[in-house]
C-alpha cells in the first residue's frame, strides 16, 4: 500500500490542542475540501459507504498536507434497492439513524463529515456527555454547543453555516454529497486557482531545470568533439561520464545522443599493425595525473548516516538536534525532487559548505525549527549523534 509519510487528523487536532493553538480557517477548508472530494468519489463513482469517517481514520501528509481517507474494514457497498441496519461506526461520530438502530443509507457519511468539521473549528467531538447514554441522547436531538470563535481568531459565517446544514438529525432533511459541492461550489473554484498558480510555478522550475541540464548536454557535446579532434583516447570512465551529461538521462531527461563529427579522428587500438600518419599527439607528464575517486560510494554512506538517524527510537531525553537531521531527511526525499538535485545537495553535505539549507517548504513534524542551519553544521550534527550512537562501532570502517 501506499506510504503516508504524517500524522492522522485526530493526532493532529491532540497536538493543536496541547499547543493551545486553534486550526487556521483556510487549513480547515484545504482538509474539509479533500475529505469531500474522497467522498463524491466513493458514494457517486464507486457506491460505497464508509460508515466509519472519523478523524482518526483521515491521514494528513506531510508534505504537502494532501488528505487520505483511510480504514475501510466497515463499508459497504450500497445498493439502490435497500438500506443498512448493522450498528457499527464510532460512538461520537455515529448519525442518529445507527443510534437508534433504523435503517440508514450513505447520508451517514454526511453525519459524519459534519461532526469532523465542528472537531476541526472547536478542537474536540460535537457530542459531549458523562456516559454513552447520555451522548447518544444528545446525538439524536441533535443538540451541541453552537461553534465559537477561539481567542485571537474568527471563523467566516460561511464555515459557521455549513455545520449545522451537515449536522441534521432527520436523514430526508440531510445534504447529500452532491449538494454538499453545490454549498461549497465557491471554495472549491478558489482552491482550484491555488492549485493552477502553483502549477504554473512547478512548470517554470522544470523548464529552468531541463534549460540548465541542456547546458550542461551541450558542454559535454562540445567537449567530445574537441577531444576527438586532438585524437585523444579516453578511457571508458571518462567516455561513460560524457554519454550521461550528454545524454541527460542522469537528471531525469531525455535526449537522442549526438554521433562524433564525420571528420574526428577515430582512435585506434595500441596493437593495430597500421601506422598512424601525421594527427597531434598529446604529452602529459606523471606529476600532473592524479587518481579519480568515484563520488557514488561518498553518497551512499552519507544516505545511509541519515536514514540510520531516522530510524533511531526516540531517547529518554529530548533530542532537538534530530528534528534539523530529519526535516532535512524528508527534503531529499520529497516527491517533486529528481536525480540531480539529490545529488547536488548530498555533495554539499558531504563537503560540509557554509550555505545555509533550503528546506522548500518542508518542516519539522515535532515543532518548527528554531533557526536556520547551514550544511556544515548539519554534517557536524550528524556527526556528533552517530558518535554518541555507536554507529561506527556497528557499522565498521566500511
Amino acid at each position: 500500500m501506499e506510504l503516508v509519510e504524517g500524522m492522522s487528523l485526530q493526532h493532529y487536532l491532540n497536538h493543536l490542542t496541547q499547543q493551545n493553538r486553534p486550526m487556521e480557517e483556510e487549513e480547515i477548508w484545504h482538509v474539509f475540501l479533500q475529505i469531500c472530494l474522497a467522498l463524491r468519489y466513493l458514494h457517486d463513482v464507486k457506491r460505497v459507504v464508509h460508515r466509519d469517517l472519523t478523524p482518526s481514520n483521515i491521514m494528513i501528509g506531510s508534505s504537502p498536507k494532501r488528505v487520505k481517507v483511510t480504514d475501510f474494514g466497515l463499508a459497504r457497498k450500497k445498493k439502490p434497492t435497500s438500506m443498512m441496519d448493522s450498528v457499527v461506526g464510532t460512538m461520537h461520530y455515529c448519525c442518529p439513524e445507527i443510534v437508534q438502530h433504523t435503517k440508514y443509507t450513505e447520508k451517514a457519511d454526511i453525519w459524519s463529515l459534519g461532526c469532523i468539521l465542528y472537531a476541526m473549528l472547536m478542537l474536540r467531538s460535537p457530542f459531549q456527555g458523562e456516559n454513552p447514554l447520555a451522548v447518544a441522547s444528545n446525538i439524536v436531538e441533535a443538540k451541541y454547543e453552537p461553534v465559537a470563535d477561539p481567542p485571537g481568531t474568527s471563523y467566516s459565517p460561511e464555515l459557521r453555516e455549513l455545520v449545522s446544514a451537515l449536522l441534521v438529525p432527520d436523514p430526508q432533511q440531510r445534504p447529500s454529497i452532491g449538494t454538499v459541492s453545490k454549498l461549497i461550489a465557491t471554495r472549491m473554484m478558489l482552491e482550484l486557482d491555488r492549485l493552477h498558480r502553483n502549477e504554473e510555478v512547478l512548470q517554470w522550475q522544470l523548464s529552468a531545470e531541463k534549460s540548465r541540464h541542456q547546458q550542461t548536454a551541450t558542454i559535454a557535446l562540445k567537449t567530445r568533439e574537441a577531444l576527438h579532434k586532438a585524437g585523444s583516447q579516453m578511457t571508458p570512465r571518462a567516455n561513460q561520464a560524457l554519454d550521461v551529461m550528454a545524454d541527460g538521462s542522469d537528471f531525469g531527461f531525455s535526449r537522442s545522443r549526438v554521433p562524433p563529427p564525420r571528420d574526428a579522428v577515430t582512435p585506434r587500438s595500441p596493437m593495430s599493425p597500421r601506422k598512424r600518419e601525421g594527427g597531434a599527439k598529446i604529452s602529459i607528464a606523471q606529476s600532473k595525473l592524479r587518481p579519480v575517486s568515484d563520488p557514488l560510494p561518498q553518497v551512499l554512506h552519507q544516505l545511509q548516516k541519515l536514514l540510520y538517524i531516522d530510524q533511531l527510537p526516540p531517547s529518554l531525553q529530548r533530542d532537538d538536534r534530530r528534528k534539523y537531521v530529519k526535516a532535512y531527511k524528508r527534503m531529499l526525499f520529497n516527491e517533486h525532487q529528481n536525480v540531480g538535485s539529490l545529488k547536488s545537495e548530498l555533495f554539499k553535505l558531504i563537503s560540509a559548505t557554509t550555505d545555509p539549507v533550503e528546506l522548500r517548504g518542508v518542516r519539522a513534524q515535532n515543532g518548527p525549527l528554531e533557526s536556520e542551519f547551514s550544511y556544515e553544521s548539519l554534517s557536524q550534527t550528524i556527526e556528533e549523534i552517530l558518535k554518541e550512537t555507536d554507529f561506527y562501532g556497528r557499522a565498521g570502517p566500511d
